[in-house]
């Protein structure tokens, strides 16, 4: 049996300049790029993740870490 450990990162160890994220919502790709001072989505750029996947989404409440699927968790693989 062998053992590995996978490391937990933290979102904002994944939200460096120029990583491009993206997620399929309701049949359209959405992709949102980390840049200086923001994040830009759809040609705004936009002072938080929160906000950009809110425009994406045209909801008033967004979940980024499930949205982007930023929120990992130690996982053991036997």
């Amino acid at each position: 049996e062998v053992e590995e450990q996978v490391e937990s990162t933290t979102a904002t160890d994944e939200l460096y300049v120029g990583r491009v994220l993206t997620r399929m919502y309701k049949g359209t790709l959405v992709t949102v790029t980390v840049v200086e001072g923001g994040f830009s989505y759809n040609g705004s750029t936009y002072a938080s993740l929160t906000a950009a996947a809110k425009a994406a989404t045209g909801k008033t409440s967004v979940s980024v870490g499930d949205f982007f699927q930023l929120n990992r968790r130690p996982v053991t693989i036997s």
